[in-house]
This record gives C-alpha cells, sequence and structure tokens, in this order.
C-alpha cells in the first residue's frame, strides 16, 4: 500500500465496529445480508466516529471502497448514522470499559437497542 494512505480500518475505535452492528441488527445497510463490517458512509470523512458508519458486509465493504455513495442514499445513511450516534458511542465504551476490566462480554440496553433498529 502507498505510503501516506490511511486505512480506514485505523480510524474505527475499538468496539465501534461490535457496536454498529449491533444497532444495525448485523445486516448490511446496502444489500441486507449479514454484515461483518463498519463502514465509512462518507470516505472522505473519516474521523467522524458513530456519526460516518453504518454496517456493511464485506463485498459491500469491498466493492464501494472509497467510492461516495449517491448524494440521496448518503443523506439517508448519514442522517441515520447521527440519530443512532449516541446510542452507538455508548456501547462503545462500554465495550471498552469491560475490555479493560477483563469481561468479554457487553451487554446493550435492550429498549434502546429496539428503539434505533426500528428506524
Amino acid at each position: 500500500r502507498p505510503m501516506g494512505r490511511r486505512s480506514a480500518e485505523r480510524d474505527i475505535l475499538p468496539g465501534m465496529t461490535r457496536a454498529i452492528l449491533l444497532v444495525h441488527g448485523y445486516k448490511c445497510r446496502y444489500c441486507g445480508r449479514p454484515a461483518t463490517a463498519a463502514d465509512h458512509i462518507d470516505p472522505t470523512r473519516l474521523a467522524e466516529g458513530g456519526r460516518n458508519l453504518t454496517a456493511a458486509c464485506r463485498s459491500c465493504n469491498a466493492r464501494k471502497g472509497r467510492r461516495r455513495l449517491p448524494p440521496a442514499l448518503e443523506q439517508e445513511l448519514l442522517t441515520e448514522a447521527w440519530i443512532n450516534a449516541p446510542l452507538v458511542e455508548d456501547l462503545q465504551r462500554r465495550y471498552w470499559r469491560a475490555q479493560m476490566d477483563g469481561n468479554r462480554r457487553v451487554r446493550a440496553n435492550a429498549g434502546a437497542s429496539i428503539e434505533f433498529l426500528s428506524l
């Protein structure tokens, strides 16, 4: 890989991918198949945490790469990400704390998850 290009995966904090997948029910937001990764909705804005991430399967994430989405779809996903961001960031913090404490499992507030998953 050429020097100077940052890996988008390095911009995603530990636990953020798990939080994104949990909030989106482990479903790819592009095709509906099982999601395995967090994808930057707008690849030009990498440092926005949960406000610029959505769930994606491996093939959709690889196919999209660093390209922008059609404007209407990008705006829809960014709006959803901004709405979900407080829950995603809370889950990420809980995951990080659990890792620091040596715990392997992080529980989500089921009511909040259901509320945000219904978007």
